[in-house]
């Protein structure tokens, strides 16, 4: 592979790392928000397993990213 192809490549990645990064960090700062307000048991609940499921997102993200 070329230099080149190489930079291109690494280009197209961070801008995808970008693009995933961005709305998963938006998201669990919204959720970290909405947590802090007076919430119902069952509505706390499932915020609680949407963020523990976009955490889990963003650290497997994390480690393909980093290959």
């Amino acid at each position: 592979m070329s230099e080149k192809s190489i930079k291109t490549n690494d280009y197209h990645l961070d801008n995808v790392a970008h693009e995933f990064r961005t709305p998963i960090t938006l998201i669990l700062a919204s959720l970290e928000d909405t947590l802090c307000d007076n919430i119902d048991k069952k509505t706390k609940s499932n915020l609680l397993v949407i963020q523990r499921s976009a955490m889990h997102f963003k650290s497997l993200f994390l480690r393909i990213n980093n290959y």
